[in-house]
């Protein structure tokens, strides 16, 4: 799902962008988790401002940038196991 932020960033994009950037979406998750998330959805959106136009590289890094999204996501799930543990 897209926030109203990426909607608006990725109105008339290629439809692979638009896919991925509907990962970036955070309000689902816990608090602790959506603090990280939110962190790669603004960088999204800001990307998508500062690249106005559709291209092969840009595609490229916002897949990368999602998957980096994804890392720390899970990192901050591995720290919170482990601090319960």
């Amino acid at each position: 799902m897209l926030t109203e932020q990426l909607r608006q960033a990725t109105h008339g994009r290629l439809p692979a962008l638009v896919a991925a950037a509907s990962h970036f979406d955070f309000d689902h998750l816990p608090p602790d988790l959506r603090a990280v998330s939110k962190l790669f959805h603004d960088l999204a959106v800001d990307l998508f401002a500062a690249v106005p136009h559709d291209d092969p590289q840009l595609t490229i890094g916002v897949h990368d940038l999602l998957r980096a999204k994804d890392c720390a996501v899970r990192a901050a799930i591995a720290g919170r196991d482990r601090a319960l543990a």
